[in-house]
């Protein structure tokens, strides 16, 4: 059985899946299962066939988070509908009506889940299917079987055709709830705090040149990115890794660890931002602006990423 701290599994390249399950339509490649009593960070990937369709639906609990990686596809987002391509996000809360169509044969779907357990799901469907699959046709049956997941099919609606950038619950590839610039570093808040249950927000920095990040002191919550572009050497538990674009980087709690950018332009996505990362980027903007000498001064940089919950110790160019 897979132990939670199986160091092997900090990094984890498209390959490296820990179960591929054969969907009508596509396969489902399960990266991460759900952690703690949140049910936090499971992150699969779906490659879908061209035409797949997920029924319009809502979910009365949990929260979820796509980004396209490959292909295009059609989303219906509480009636509105618009087309979604490569490196573009989406983000659903509960209550939210979705649904989606493939484009394009190959799709590839990165799913993100916080509150929410859809591997489970997946499994008792497969039981299902194995053992009563008569029961899958039984209207009664399957509402009451998606109703005990917190889920409801309201019917198709009347859609609106929108562009993309009008649909809230869509991130364009580029955009940002929120961007703030330091030094070589860009840091694009993707979903805030307040649109995921209050537990974590996502973030997305890009690195013009070459630096470390350094985490020294062992911290509780687990660092989990993706390489959206360019290629990191990551250095934790007395292993070594490089990762490069799509691979998944899931940094157990309480590990050392060190990052190191290896590319100018390498963006990495931050999946688990536990600390108030918005609330310390607008303290150090302000004084960037207002106070630019006080961010010269270490206790001042110390005290804030403290009072925030930052556990990076380092930011370093290499020269």
């Amino acid at each position: 059985m897979l132990g939670m701290f199986d160091f092997k599994k900090m990094h984890l390249p498209p390959e490296n899946y820990l179960a591929c399950l054969d969907e009508k339509d596509g396969k489902d490649y399960l990266y991460i299962m759900p952690i703690g009593a949140s049910l936090n960070n499971e992150m699969s990937d779906v490659h879908y066939q061209k035409g797949a369709n997920v029924v319009y639906h809502v979910h009365s609990s949990g929260y979820e988070t796509f980004t396209i990686d490959r292909g295009s596809v059609q989303v219906t987002i509480c009636g509105k509908q618009c087309i979604v391509d490569e490196g573009d996000m989406l983000h659903i809360m509960p209550y939210v009506p979705h649904g989606f169509t493939m484009l394009e044969e190959g799709t590839i779907w990165r799913e993100l889940f916080s509150q929410i357990d859809m591997n489970h799901g997946i499994m008792n469907k497969r039981l299902l299917e194995k053992d009563s699959p008569e029961m899958l046709e039984d209207a009664d049956f399957m509402a009451e079987y998606r109703s005990r997941l917190g889920t409801v099919r309201p019917g198709e609606p009347v859609v609106e055709k929108l562009d993309k950038t009008l649909v809230p619950q869509v991130r364009v590839k580029g955009s940002a709830l929120k961007e703030f610039r330091f030094g070589y570093t860009n840091c694009k808040l993707k979903v805030g705090r307040w649109e995921l249950g209050g537990e974590k927000e996502i973030w997305e920095y890009t690195f013009d040149e070459p630096c470390t990040l350094e985490w020294n002191v062992p911290h509780h919550d687990w660092d989990l990115f993706v390489v959206l572009e360019g290629r990191v050497q990551v250095e934790a538990a007395r292993e070594t890794f490089i990762a490069k674009k799509r691979d998944i980087i899931n940094i157990p709690p309480y590990t050392r660890h060190k990052i190191t950018i290896l590319d100018s332009g390498t963006v990495l996505q931050d999946n688990n931002c536990k600390f108030m990362a918005l609330n310390l980027f607008e303290n150090l903007n302000a004084l960037q602006t207002n106070n630019p000498a006080e961010l010269e001064c270490k206790d001042t940089i110390q005290a804030l990423f403290k009072t925030c919950g930052c556990a990076l110790s380092a930011v370093s160019k290499i020269c």
